[in-house]
């Protein structure tokens, strides 16, 4: 069974794509609402991965300046289209 028919009304590898970036670039924005004094290993861990995720991201994305620029925004960076 492929991971497409496990879904009814499937887009395909596109409509992944665009789920997966959408989800991926909503995660870059969530903030974590607990006490880091409380859960300091949870805060670490949770900025490292979303840093990873971050670099992973703007790295693929470079030459895409529409998903470059949702990525930067959804780490609250601002860029120009200019170079």
């Amino acid at each position: 069974m492929s991971s497409h028919s496990a879904h009814s009304g499937s887009g395909g590898p596109a409509a992944d794509e665009k789920l997966g970036f959408e989800a991926a670039t909503a995660a870059l924005g969530l903030k974590a609402n607990i006490s880091e004094a409380d859960h300091p290993l949870l805060c670490e861990g949770t900025r490292r991965q979303r840093g990873d995720l971050a670099v992973t991201m703007l790295v693929h994305y470079k030459e895409d300046q529409e998903k470059l620029s949702k990525v930067s925004l959804s780490l609250g960076l601002y860029i120009t289209g200019e170079r």
